[in-house]
C-alpha cells in the first residue's frame, strides 16, 4: 500500500488505532483499504493460487496409484473420475483464474468449486468399499479442507464456506456408506 497518499496513510492510521483501543476490533477493515489491498494484490494472488492448485491437481491425481493397487477391480472408475471428472474442473478453473484475471469473488468462488469437485469426487471413489477405506475417505476430506483454507489460503467467508459443504459432504457419506 502506498502511504505516501495522505487517505491511505489516514485509513491506516485509524485502523492502526481501533486494534490498539478495542478489545475484540472485529475481523473487516474498512472497504478503501480491502479495495485498495485487493487491487495491490490480485495479480499476485491470482498466480501464487494458480501454481498451488497446479500442485494441488498433481497430487489429487497422484492418488490414482494407490487406488490401482487398493482398488483394482474399479481402477478404470477411478481413473474416469479423477481425470475425466475432477481434474477438467479444476483445469477450467485455474485456466480461467490464469487468463481471465477473475474478480475477487470469482477466484475464491472457483477454489471453492475446485474443492468441492475433489471432495465429492474422492468421496464418490470410496463409498462401500470397506471400514477401513470409509475412515481414509474421511482423512481424505480433511486433507482437502486443510489445502483449501490453509495451504492456498482463500478468504475467511469462503474458507468457511468450503469447510461447512465438505462437512456437508461428509455427512452425506457416512449416511450413505455400508
Amino acid at each position: 500500500m502506498d502511504l505516501s497518499n495522505s487517505h491511505n496513510r489516514t485509513s491506516v492510521d485509524r485502523e492502526i488505532s481501533r486494534f490498539e483501543n478495542a478489545l475484540f476490533p472485529g475481523l473487516p477493515f474498512p472497504r478503501d483499504i480491502e479495495r485498495h489491498f485487493d487491487s495491490f494484490t490480485a495479480v499476485l494472488r491470482s498466480r501464487r493460487i494458480f501454481i498451488e492448485g497446479i500442485i494441488c491437481v498433481i497430487i489429487f491425481n497422484s492418488f490414482v496409484l494407490s487406488d490401482y493397487f487398493l482398488f483394482h477391480r474399479s481402477f478404470i472408475e477411478s481413473l474416469t473420475v479423477r481425470l475425466g471428472f475432477a481434474t477438467p474442473m479444476a483445469a477450467l478453473a485455474l485456466i480461467g483464474l490464469h487468463k481471465a484475471r477473475f474478480s475477487k469473488w470469482m477466484r475464491e468462488s472457483s477454489i471453492v468449486a475446485v474443492c468441492c469437485t475433489f471432495s465429492i469426487g474422492t468421496l464418490y471413489l470410496y463409498v462401500n468399499k470397506s471400514a477401513v477405506v470409509s475412515a481414509y475417505a474421511l482423512f481424505d476430506l480433511m486433507l482437502i479442507v486443510l489445502f483449501t483454507n490453509v495451504g492456498i489460503r482463500i478468504r475467511f467467508t469462503y474458507a468457511v464456506l468450503a469447510s461447512a459443504l465438505c462437512m456437508a459432504f461428509g455427512g452425506v457419506y457416512i449416511h450413505l456408506d455400508h
